[in-house]
């Protein structure tokens, strides 16, 4: 009798332990990690358990972004103040949802009326881009107030991608790090933005908002600090946007160290994501 009672106990535990909803419960590094519910605390741990305002366990690390947004030319509003009822105010994250940008500003909020094509991996999306230094030299020039010229008209759907980090920008924008694969040593990394939101009224508001949303369901959306925020795994994911070449990162390492992407091209704004 005594026989069965031991692998009884030992069951009924195990399946208290898989209705509890802690996916990295089997995990042995997890046991040694802090656990947190807001990521602006994983800098100084670099490395914990991010507990989503949903009840999931995410094991997440932090590291540096090199070329934050609050120390870029091409962000002037993250570090000039403007005058607002007579006081002086700095733009910062988390100063609300609402895109407070400059560069290309209706470009980044709004989403081009072309057809969708659809690719089955990310790879296949990449290899039909134009070569970034014909975008950089691109007749007309591709300026400051520029809207899509004709190589960015363009919305895809990617039926599979692997989302590394992200990191939340001055401008109310998510960089979101993706890759071809969910191996780091194969992948290739691509940035896509999840855009801070337009005016309410904007045609593109809902669409924009929806994405957002989804996006925040196993991100932080009380991010403020600056740096990528690494999920463990990265998450598989299906997403829909249109194309923005991001002129002012051409030849420059955007991103993290351990996942730069290769290329200016982005996904900005997404107007779809879902966790796969």
């Amino acid at each position: 009798m005594k026989f069965l009672l031991l692998p009884l106990a030992f069951i009924f535990s195990w399946c208290i332990s898989c209705k509890s909803g802690n996916k990295i419960s089997k995990n042995t590094n997890a046991a040694t990690l802090d656990t947190i519910t807001e990521l602006n605390y994983l800098p100084a741990k670099k490395k914990a358990v991010f507990k989503t305002e949903k009840g999931e366990n995410l094991i997440m690390r932090y590291e540096p972004d090199p070329n934050d947004s609050n120390q870029r030319k091409d962000h002037p509003q993250a570090s000039v103040s403007f005058t607002v009822s007579f006081l002086s105010v700095e733009n910062k994250r988390c100063d609300s949802e609402f895109f407070d940008g400059v560069y290309r500003k209706e470009s980044k909020i709004s989403i081009s009326n072309a057809p969708f094509r659809t690719f089955t991996t990310l790879r296949k999306f990449m290899n039909t881009l134009q070569a970034d230094e014909f975008m950089a030299n691109h007749i007309p020039p591709i300026t400051t107030s520029s809207l899509r010229v004709t190589e960015e008209n363009r919305n895809v759907k990617i039926n599979t991608a692997y989302m590394y980090c992200y990191s939340k920008q001055a401008d109310e924008d998510f960089h979101v790090i993706i890759g071809t694969t969910k191996d780091s040593s194969t992948a290739t990394y691509f940035n896509i933005e999840i855009s801070g939101l337009p005016d309410i009224n904007d045609l593109s508001f809902s669409d924009l908002k929806a994405a957002r949303d989804s996006f925040l369901t196993k991100a932080d959306k009380r991010l403020c600090s600056s740096g990528y925020y690494f999920f463990e795994t990265p998450k598989k994911i299906q997403l829909k946007g249109s194309l923005f070449f991001d002129k002012e990162h051409f030849n420059e390492k955007i991103g993290p160290a351990s996942a730069r992407p290769t290329t200016a091209w982005e996904i900005h704004p997404v107007t779809f994501l879902k966790y796969k």
